[in-house]
């Protein structure tokens, strides 16, 4: 295992099991000109679910691009689902009411696997697009973590 953190006094080991794209929606009927200025807004899901069977943690982030964002009618350019698997050593112990209860730096090093992989990965993706100018822009994982707080897990275990 590659990684150690602290859970009330239990080691929490892990490693990358897995990385994929779980689903891609491109829009190509949406005029979009390459480098022509025209707002775009990422909005970025975030999903998770786990297997105690196999241990593995799965977290996907789910980022969506939308050009216009403040017209009446925003269109969705694409949309990428990455998911990120990570073998968790003993990981019924950090379930609660089929509930992760992983420490805040746990979340937030998942997040910057994440956002890492699906930079990379969505880059790949879109090279052969008309949307390939467009990247993911920087994201400090630890905003995500705190903006998306209700989705990413409801019993987080703050470090005292």
């Amino acid at each position: 295992m590659s990684q150690k953190k602290q859970k009330d006094g239990l080691e929490l080991n892990y490693r990358i099991h897995d990385i994929k794209i779980i689903s891609t929606e491109i829009d190509d009927t949406v005029e979009f000109k390459e480098n022509v200025e025209s707002p775009i807004e990422v909005q970025i899901g975030i999903n998770h679910h786990f297997d105690l069977k196999t241990s593995v943690f799965y977290l996907s982030l789910i980022p969506s691009f939308y050009i216009n964002p403040d017209s009446v009618s925003p269109k969705k350019l694409f949309e990428v689902t990455v998911q990120i698997g990570f073998l968790v050593k003993d990981l019924k112990n950090f379930i609660e009411e089929m509930e992760p209860i992983f420490p805040k730096e746990f979340w937030i090093t998942m997040l910057s696997i994440g956002i890492g992989s699906t930079r990379g990965m969505l880059a790949s993706i879109l090279n052969q697009t008309k949307y390939r100018s467009l990247i993911l822009p920087p994201i400090i994982p630890e905003n995500l973590f705190n903006n998306n707080y209700h989705l990413v897990n409801s019993k987080i275990k703050q470090k005292k």
